[in-house]
Parts: structure tokens; sequence; C-alpha cells
């Protein structure tokens, strides 16, 4: 699965919005049902992770040929999955609407009603990584390589398109048959933190292998699920979209540079944006940042970045300046 990100000018934030889609009833030949399929659309504009002024900007979301979806059916207390494969040939000339075609699990009724989760998110294919349904459940393991995940557009020359982000996007119908199957409309998941680095030293630095974000203080209610490394699967339960992390440690956004495909020095006076996706209650605290570059001592922030009320399918911009020997938060 690959997500497209087309950047316009100079980026600072974005917001997405769900709205109505056509819906287009399903072709069924046998067990075999071609269906249409939606990326979100709506509004975008500009607000920074630290205030601003507001100004038009772009990010859009298309489909491309190689896509595909994670899908798991629910009848009579039974579970059923199966993927979805585009028609490359339905994208539609602004890439936000497709055709998909749908094989029937087997033992899945054709005739009786269920409840359909859908995902779409970009993966390396290697199913012990996430990104699949856990067995029995609605709840989807989410690819467990955000961490190195920081591009919208550069490839990984190591792992499969493991430099762009994943961002996750869901739908659900209940209690529907295959005969009144609606337009699978998909909502995000989560947010995007957009780092905006600068070098404010005086030489070309080399980028450090990990960036690291972390509350200033523990917080009981207010989390960061995926933020930390990929030990500790995430999964969400579409059933009731609670959300489960393995880590005992969520108020931790981790940037893994040394796996990217992120360039790795930045030179004086120039900026580098690194991007992470994220799942996070809507409250995200005071953060601070810290680095040990070249295996020095720790570079780090001494004033936290406020904390920030987060949206789904928002992309907030935050300003990092790396001076000589510590971090300071740009506006």
């Amino acid at each position: 699965m690959k997500k497209i990100i087309t950047l316009f000018t100079f980026l600072s934030l974005f917001i997405v919005s769900c709205t109505k889609t056509e819906v287009v009833p399903p072709t069924i030949n046998d067990r075999t049902i071609t269906i249409s399929a939606t990326m979100p659309t709506g509004e975008e504009s500009r607000v920074s992770y630290t205030g601003g002024t507001s100004e038009q900007r772009s990010i859009t979301l298309k489909w491309e040929t190689t896509d595909k979806l994670q899908l798991c059916f629910v009848h009579d207390g039974k579970y059923f999955y199966t993927e979805a494969t585009i028609v490359p040939q339905s994208i539609s000339q602004d890439g936000k609407s497709a055709k998909f075609q749908i094989t029937l699990p087997k033992g899945l009724p054709t005739d009786a009603p269920f409840t359909l989760y859908a995902v779409y998110q970009q993966t390396d294919e290697d199913k012990s990584n996430g990104g699949h349904f856990e067995a029995n459940t609605a709840k989807y393991v989410l690819e467990n390589n955000e961490k190195s995940c920081l591009t919208l557009d550069k490839k990984s020359e190591t792992k499969s398109n493991s430099g762009i982000i994943r961002p996750v996007l869901k739908s659900t119908q209940k209690q529907v048959t295959v005969t009144t199957l609606k337009t699978i409309s998909f909502e995000h998941q989560g947010w995007i933190m957009a780092l905006h680095l600068k070098n404010n030293t005086s030489k070309t630095i080399n980028l450090p292998e990990i960036l690291q974000l972390e509350y200033h203080e523990e917080s009981s209610t207010s989390f960061i699920y995926n933020g930390y490394p990929a030990t500790y699967l995430v999964n969400v339960d579409l059933s009731n979209n609670k959300i489960f992390s393995g880590s005992a440690k969520q108020d931790f956004v981790l940037f893994d540079l040394a796996h990217s495909s992120c360039p790795k020095q930045l030179e004086s006076g120039k900026s580098i944006t690194l991007y992470r996706w994220l799942m996070s209650t809507h409250t995200v605290e005071a953060l601070d940042a810290y680095t040990y570059p070249d295996n020095a001592a720790q570079i780090a922030t001494t004033v936290p970045l406020k904390s920030k009320e987060v949206k789904n399918g928002t992309v907030y911009h935050l300003n990092l300046v790396w001076s000589e020997n510590s971090f300071e938060w740009g506006l």
C-alpha cells in the first residue's frame, strides 16, 4: 500500500474533514464484489502547533495503483478477513476515489447481515510487524515501523516504502448485506507531527541517529500511543475505537533518523522537516526535545513546548532550532 502526499509551497498545517460521498452500489459477480472507496476530503487551513496566522496550504492523499485494503467481516460472532485489491484504471482524475475488488471470505453468507471494518495503511508486507487484524477480533494491529517513516515521498533503500509516513484510515458499515454495502468512506485515525529542525550553528552538523520528544511531566490522562520504538505493537479496536499499546511509556515520540531515508547531514542555516504519524489522546502535554549528537553530551530544550489540543486528520507544525549546545522551540 502506498500513500501519495502532494505538497504545495512551504508547509505549515492542514486539517482534513470528512465529507459525504456519493453512494455507488457494489457490483456483484458470484462471491466477488467491486466497490468504491474514497479518501477523506475537506477544507485545508494553516495553524502552527504554537499558534500563528492562518494561511492556505494543502496536502492531498491520493490512491495509487498498488494500494489495497485490510477487511474484517463480522457475522454471528465470527470474524472473517480478506484483502481488497484496487482496480488501477478506476482511480479518479483527482485521485480521491477508486474501486476495489473483494473476494468474500469462505464461510461468510452472502444473504445475511454483517459488519464490515475496513482499514487502509501502507505497510512493509511483513505481518510480524503489524499491518493486519488480530485473529478473532476487530482489532487492527498498526504497522510498527513508523518511527523511521519520516518523509512524505522518499522511500527507504532497505525496506519497502519504509521511508514514507504510514497513516491509518478506517471505515465501518454495520448491519449491511452484500447488496446494501455502500461506498467505503475513509476517515483519519491519527494526526501528523511535522518537525522543522533548523541548524543555527556555524557549521554543517551530522544529524543524530535518534531525536526524541517526551512529556515534560508524566500524565495519567494524556497519551501518545505509537510514539515509542517498534518493540511494542499498538492496536485499535474498530468495534469500540479503543487503543491499546504494549508499552508502559506512552508519552514519547521517537524520530529514528538512522534507519530513515532522511539526509544524514544538515548545513549551517538550513532546515529539514521530519514527519511522524501519531495516534494520541486529544490533549498532548508539554514536550521536551533532546538528542545525543555524535555520541556526545545531550542537547536539550530548556523550556518545554506548551500543551496542545490535536485533532485526527491534522498536520501540526513545530519549529526546533539547534544552536551550538542546546535546542530552542521556535515560532
